[in-house]
């Protein structure tokens, strides 16, 4: 599906959930998971910015300086500020300082909701040499609606400096040779002159925004997002080409666009108010082999809606509905479950009869990774 970049109209016109495209300039809507509390339009591979956002601070009174053999302890505080009321999860936290490798940023929390804030700490360790260092944190943060959630992760860099003594010394020279000592002479004394820094510097007494920025190429290598394995991405922009469907059945292609989903069922693709309130998108019936008809009794075995193809963390998704559950690959996915789909997979609807109806998913990617076009093909029963 071709996007381009929103206009004032399109926030307008999109508030008719019913529509896919803007009626004055004629731009895709991609809505955000949580469009009925947020209204927002997304853009392809990013967040909602009214949903996600959230801003890290170094606390007022922090101290990140400080002498060689000591540590600091920097407080932090984490702020939500999204303009409505939605929540986000810190799903993850790591931390690293310097070329160490990142360790578990432990947090006492999860939950931050809109305008509000949690602190925490980070710690150096004992500081080996002078100099300056940094503290490299990165939060993963999810976004929930109605048991879905999207992740995202964020990253910044806490700097922090620690001083060696001073190597000057003052060298005062006493002469002895008049006190009863036995002996003259002179006594040579040393005196080392630390500079003032290496106690400790004064705490700051305001806050300090830290740049927390989202960080794509690492949400891949997290596994947050998209497949890691082989670092593709399936945008909500990617087309649907289906083969092998009655016409009637299905269209040629498709897309998740606004609503983020495919409904595959038993129910028809037309929609009536009374005999049909929640049509599908694609029909699956069971149909004879020889003939190409549909095999009404055999079809019953699916249900009206009977999984859900979804676009979450940039990752095909299976949501099933069928209260018998589904094949993927042999294997059971049970009711009520999402299950990340990968290039390849084949799903069969009907536990019962797996050979009867079958789908094989195939993804066509660009060189980077981004998959323009799922290929859903019903294989032939038998």
């Amino acid at each position: 599906m071709e996007w381009r970049k929103y206009s004032e109209c399109c926030h307008k016109n999109a508030l008719d959930l019913s529509a896919t495209f803007c009626a004055d300039c004629g731009a895709s809507f991609l809505r955000c998971l949580a469009y009925a509390e947020c209204f927002s339009l997304v853009e392809p591979l990013t967040p909602c910015r009214v949903c996600v956002a959230p801003e890290l601070y170094i606390d007022k009174n922090a101290v990140t300086n400080t002498s060689v053999g000591h540590q600091l302890t920097i407080p932090l505080v984490l702020r939500n500020t999204s303009s409505i009321e939605r929540p986000i999860w810190a799903t993850r936290a790591m931390m690293r300082r310097g070329s160490d490798d990142f360790r578990p940023l432990d947090l006492p929390w999860e939950r931050v909701g809109a305008g509000d804030e949690r602190a925490f700490f980070v710690e150096t360790g004992a500081l080996e040499a002078g100099g300056t260092g940094v503290i490299e944190i990165e939060m993963a943060f999810g976004t929930r609606y109605k048991g879905y959630e999207e992740q995202y992760l964020y990253g910044g860099a806490i700097r922090f400096s620690s001083d060696t003594p001073s190597d000057s010394q003052i060298v005062q020279n006493i002469d002895l040779s008049g006190a009863q000592f036995g002996t003259g002479g002179m006594v040579h004394v040393p005196t080392r002159m630390d500079s003032p820094a290496s106690a400790g510097s004064a705490a700051s007494t305001d806050r300090v925004r830290v740049p927390f920025d989202r960080y794509e190429r690492r949400e891949v290598e997290w596994g947050l997002r998209g497949y890691s394995a082989t670092g593709r991405l399936v945008p909500r922009t990617a087309d649907f080409r289906l083969i092998g469907f009655p016409a009637r059945h299905a269209p040629s292609t498709a897309s998740i666009g606004s609503r983020g989903v495919l409904v595959f069922g038993r129910n028809s693709r037309d929609y009536d108010d009374e005999q049909n309130p929640d049509p599908s998108d694609v029909v699956l019936r069971v149909t004879d082999p020889r003939t190409g008809k549909t095999d009404r009794e055999a079809s019953f075995a699916v249900s009206r809606r009977h999984f859900d193809l979804m676009n979450l963390n940039n990752r095909l998704c299976l949501f099933v509905r069928s209260s018998y559950g589904v094949l993927v690959n042999g294997k059971q996915v049970t009711t009520s479950t999402l299950h990340d789909l990968n290039d390849g997979d084949i799903i069969q609807p009907l536990i019962g009869n797996p050979e009867a109806l079958a789908i094989r998913l195939a993804f066509e990617a660009r060189p980077d990774g981004i998959v323009e076009t799922v290929r859903i093909e019903r294989l032939q029963a038998g």
